[in-house]
């Protein structure tokens, strides 16, 4: 399945659809992620879920660092603060107290005047950089007029397998992963040292070959190509967590670690 992997010093990879299966984390994910650590690469989470439960997430997990609601927020570790985007520099910082998200909550009641069937998601209450709403129910084309919409208003739009996302303009996980990368003073220009792993639009700045020539996608990716502008260069057999598996067993291999 791969291609060069042997010199790959760091994985970031997203959660949900990806390590989860079904929502849940398998032994056998949990028994890739601790093998990929024992042989001395550096485990980064990226993904779009709230601050509040990636911060636990980081304490539990062997991970060393963690990236929030699609690039707005990175923990370092389990006993750091965590660090907010900025949205006129893209540089990251420690929390200063005050409301980030009353532009996005005025986006998202703005788009609620045409659209009064969406949800707002449960774990919102979680969030310090994003505003988010259930895509249940909702079709690509309609995800798609939806972002043109939030565009217009000034902030930017994604989604994944489960919530929609209205951020400030520029937020993305790619350029989070390069910052953190930049940090851990690891390649990031490009990020010729780090394999990203993916399933959903919302990780699309993942697989910018020019930024991240290493990449790979779980199966289920496949669904969402038409609407991706960019795609992993590598696909694993199976969805989900097995296909992570999958991905994780072939770094191992090509690194000599698992026979």
């Amino acid at each position: 399945m791969a291609r060069d992997w042997n010199h790959i010093q760091a994985v970031a990879m997203d959660i949900d659809g990806t390590l989860t299966t079904s929502g849940v984390f398998s032994a056998e994910v949990l028994r890739a992620l601790h093998g990929l650590k024992a042989a001395g690469l550096k485990l980064i989470l990226v993904t779009g879920r709230p601050s509040g439960w990636v911060q636990g997430l980081v304490s539990y997990l062997p991970v060393d660092a963690a990236i929030a609601e699609n690039g707005g927020v990175i923990f370092l570790g389990a006993e750091k603060p965590p660090l907010l985007r900025q949205e006129l520099t893209g540089n990251y910082k420690e929390l200063s107290g005050e409301d980030n998200r009353k532009q996005l909550e005025l986006v998202f009641a703005a788009l609620r005047l045409n659209h009064p069937h969406l949800r707002v998601t449960e774990d919102n209450f979680y969030r310090l950089s994003d505003f988010t709403f259930h895509v249940d129910g909702l079709s690509a084309d309609k995800l798609a007029e939806l972002k043109v919409e939030v565009e217009k208003l000034g902030c930017a739009f994604t989604w994944s397998t489960i919530h929609a996302h209205i951020m400030p303009s520029g937020q993305q996980k790619g350029s989070a992963v390069q910052w953190l990368l930049q940090h851990l003073k690891l390649a990031n220009s490009p990020a010729s040292t780090t394999l990203t792993i993916g399933d959903s639009p919302n990780d699309s700045s993942l697989f910018e070959e020019r930024i991240f020539p290493y990449s790979a996608g779980v199966a289920n990716i496949e669904k969402y190509r038409a609407v991706m502008e960019f795609f992993p260069n590598e696909i694993a057999p199976h969805s989900e967590g097995n296909g992570f598996v999958e991905i994780a067993n072939s770094l191992l291999q090509i690194k000599g670690i698992l026979k």
